[in-house]
């Protein structure tokens, strides 16, 4: 380490000059000169360098400006990649998004993956009238109700077919087993309503075309008040059935009476 005498005119790495006092634990005390207001030299209050220098560190401070310069230069070399990596990733990740969005049931991925879902209509295989309920009553094993003896809940995912169609649904059992009950996850009872409504005018178009569609006349009959408008044909029509079923029940009770007349009468005729 070079040594400097006490007195010594010395420079700091910024090109100050400086009285030198003394070095302390590798660092070095001097007294840098100013100038007071009729431009004479002075030692003001003593500060402590790191680093002094017997000539202006011109060749050092180069070499410095140089180094941060070109640090500087790499460090926005750097910038400008992650920047065009960000952008290339914002638009990949929105054309995934696009994309995703092209599926009915992937419209709502992110409300899945965040656990948003809270509310479902439901379509139950086993019955043909939908139903509006919570997370909790569409997993839970059994209708609504958690079984003492397997407490497990079912599965909610997304299933799909060879046409490449997906949905969400719930596994009949805990385990995945069996069939799955078709569900659209829903913010309030007006969206389920909705869904419902689209759903029963194709059913109605159906009907019209091909002439039955049992579904349809079991929504009329189940579906709470004000959920579907069904048209002035369905009813009629379902009108004509009960009113055919009806008749043709009389008819068949007169048929069945009239044999059990018969029978009563051939009974007491008999010796």
């Amino acid at each position: 380490m070079e040594k400097f005498e006490k007195g010594q005119e010395v420079y700091g790495i910024d090109g100050r000059a400086a009285s030198y006092i003394a070095s302390h634990q590798g660092e070095h005390i001097v007294s840098p000169w100013v100038e007071d207001d009729d431009g004479a030299p002075w030692a003001s209050e003593a500060e402590t360098w790191s680093q002094v220098f017997t000539k202006p560190p011109r060749d050092k401070l180069d070499a410095d400006v140089a180094e941060l310069t070109a640090k500087a230069a790499q460090l926005r070399k750097e910038i400008h990649e992650l920047g065009v990596q960000k952008r290339e990733s914002e638009r990949s990740q929105q054309a995934t998004k696009e994309r995703l969005m092209q599926h009915e049931a992937l419209k709502r991925i992110d409300d899945y993956l965040q656990g948003k879902f809270t509310l479902f209509l439901e379509l139950p295989q086993y019955s043909s009238v939908p139903r509006i309920r919570k997370l909790g009553e569409v997993i839970e094993n059994g209708d609504g109700e958690r079984s003492t003896y397997n407490p497990r809940l079912r599965l909610l995912s997304l299933y799909g077919d060879s046409k490449g169609d997906l949905n969400w649904g719930v596994s009949r059992y805990y385990d995945g087993s069996g069939s799955n009950e078709q569900v659209f996850p829903i913010d309030s009872e007006d969206e389920g309503i909705a869904i419902i409504r689209k759903r029963f005018a194709k059913m109605v178009a159906d009907w019209r075309v091909n002439g039955n569609n049992t579904s349809a006349f079991d929504w009329i009959r189940k579906l709470p008040a004000g959920w579907i408008d069904p048209p002035k044909d369905m009813t009629d029509k379902m009108r004509e059935n009960d009113l055919k079923y009806k008749t043709d029940a009389v008819e068949k009770a007169k048929t069945a009476l009239a044999t059990a007349e018969t029978q009563l009468a051939e009974a007491l005729a008999k010796p």
